[in-house]
């Protein structure tokens, strides 16, 4: 929405829940895992571009969940520490639906924004040569999330490790007065 303003004709409302741009603060320790090791790049380098694709039986996770809740739950606590603000017999349902996946070139760009040494959202980090080629500049350039007309709306949590309420708080700022038009803490 900040590379396209003229978008926000087409948008009445854009809800956020949870959202991120910076993640400079989030605390997932398997994101740090990502950040500070060459997992993506070996991963990349191996020829593995999908990570946990999204498989053709959503069946699987729901029936598994239904049969094996505390051990479902047990993954549910693994990537963070804490679900006591999960709804753990929700969780047949969530894991129908994973593993959602992601690829190397994400999980790069997530590295990417909790390494660049401060606040701030901005594109994919190609390194030097292909920046120019792309940016065309040495560097990659960060959104203007000034520039977004679109109304916006933030709800957002206490407790959230990913979107943290001090990286909230930052999106708050960078956005225009007339355009975040509410935000709610939960």
């Amino acid at each position: 929405m900040s590379d396209n303003p003229d978008f926000a004709d087409k948008i009445n409302i854009y809800c956020a829940f949870a959202p991120i741009a910076s993640i400079y603060h989030q605390t997932i320790w398997a994101i740090d895992l990502a950040a500070y090791t060459p997992l993506a790049q070996i991963l990349e380098f191996l020829g593995f571009y999908d990570i946990l694709p999204y498989g053709n039986s959503p069946e699987f996770g729901y029936h598994f969940c239904n049969d094996l809740l505390p051990l479902c739950s047990f993954f549910q606590l693994f990537p963070d520490g804490n679900h006591t603000v999960d709804n753990i017999d929700r969780l047949p349902v969530i894991y129908a639906h994973e593993p959602g996946g992601t690829s190397t070139r994400d999980l790069m760009h997530y590295e990417q924004g909790i390494t660049h040494g401060g606040e701030a959202f901005c594109k994919y980090d190609y390194g030097k040569l292909d920046n120019m080629r792309v940016y065309h500049n040495i560097t990659a350039p960060c959104y203007d999330l000034g520039a977004i007309k679109a109304k916006v709306a933030l709800f957002h949590g206490t407790d959230d490790k990913l979107a943290d309420p001090r990286d909230v708080a930052w999106l708050k700022t960078q956005l225009r007065e007339e355009t975040l038009i509410y935000s709610e803490l939960l």
